[in-house]
Order: structure tokens, then C-alpha cells, then sequence
């Protein structure tokens, strides 16, 4: 069937994935799977699909990065409830240096999203080059100033992070929020997570 017409067919008759027997569930995983088609179904119907039971059952961390690397803002417009079954791939070291930038710009810009992720995930997440490399200096500026990261994570967690920082992400506000609001917070203790 063309991609064309199975997007206008999921527009019109999104509820008939609540009635999908288990039987099909492989079949429209492989159907899921396809890149063209994640491409081309629109970002509103991505958010209608996330709040479907059996999408959240079907998508693996392959399928997810499909969807991220077509939509790469999807996550800031989806309910923040909805991440939680697939916060489970941000334990995984291949899928955290495959996000897309975009994306990672996108949550660090949504407060909930990070107290959505668990402390012990979050110090593997803030630790990651590829992730800390994706946020721009402005972004983290903002970051260090109203986040609560110091109060999540070990001193030393915070010290790899902040070694891992490019040049360009470096300023003097960045260094200022980091010494005046994320170490006093932080737990004093110097071994790591």
C-alpha cells in the first residue's frame, strides 16, 4: 500500500489500533518499521500514535530513532507521562551516541522531561559526550541556573561532566551557575556513581 494512503488511513481511523488482535502485533511492527512511512506520517499524528498502548508496545530503540531522526522534536510534544516506557533505552550506551541533537536540545528545554528520568539514569545520560556535546552554550546556561542537577548527582558526576564540555559550550555565566547553583546542591561525596 503507498505511504501516502496508509497516513491518510491512520489519520482517519486511529481508533482501530485499540482493536488490533495480539496475532497482529508482528505485522504491524514491521509495518512501524518502515522508514518512509515514519518519515512520512506528519508529527501531530506521532503525538496521536504515542498515546496508542500497543505503539508503545511495538516501537523498539531502532523504530524510536527512525521517528527522532525524521521528528527530532517530538519528545517536547508529547505528554511527558508517555516517555516513561521508553526511558528504558537510555541505558543503553549505542542509543544515547545515536539521539539526535535536535532532540536532545528539545528535553533539556522541557523541565519535565528531565525529573521524568531517574537519578542513577540521569548521571549515565550527563556523563554521555555525544549528549553533554549537543547542548549549546545557551542552553546550558539556562540549564545550570533553574535545573536541580546538583541536588541528583555526585560531585564528581558534575566534574565529568563539565570535563567533557566543548570549548564553544564554555562561559563564564555556564562556570558562574555551575560554582553558585549546581555544587552547593550537589552531594559532597567525590566517587562516582
Amino acid at each position: 500500500m503507498p505511504t501516502d494512503v496508509v497516513v491518510i488511513f491512520l489519520t482517519g481511523h486511529l481508533d482501530l489500533l485499540d482493536m488490533i488482535p495480539a496475532s497482529a502485533k508482528g505485522i504491524l511492527k514491521r509495518v512501524m518499521q518502515q522508514k518512509e512511512l515514519l518519515r512520512a506520517i506528519p508529527i501531530e499524528l506521532h503525538v496521536k500514535l504515542a498515546r496508542k498502548k500497543i505503539v508503545q508496545e511495538i516501537v523498539d530503540k531502532y523504530t524510536l530513532l527512525d521517528i527522532l531522526e525524521a521528528h527530532p522534536t517530538l519528545i517536547a510534544r508529547v505528554d511527558p507521562e508517555l516517555i516513561g516506557p521508553y526511558l528504558k533505552f537510555l541505558e543503553d550506551p549505542w542509543f544515547k551516541e545515536r539521539l539526535p541533537c535536535e532532540t536532545v536540545r528539545a528535553a533539556t528545554n522541557h523541565p519535565t522531561l528531565l525529573s521524568l528520568i531517574p537519578d542513577r539514569n540521569l548521571a549515565q545520560i550527563i556523563t554521555c559526550r555525544h549528549i553533554v556535546s549537543c547542548i549549546e552554550r545557551k542552553e546550558l546556561e539556562r540549564l545550570l541556573a533553574v535545573s536541580n542537577l546538583g541536588s541528583r548527582l555526585k560531585l564528581s558526576t558534575l566534574m565529568v561532566t563539565a570535563s567533557n564540555l566543548r570549548l564553544s559550550q564554555l562561559s563564564l555565566r555556564a562556570a558562574l551557575n555551575f560554582v553558585t547553583k549546581q555544587v552547593p546542591q550537589s552531594n559532597s561525596q567525590l566517587f562516582f556513581n
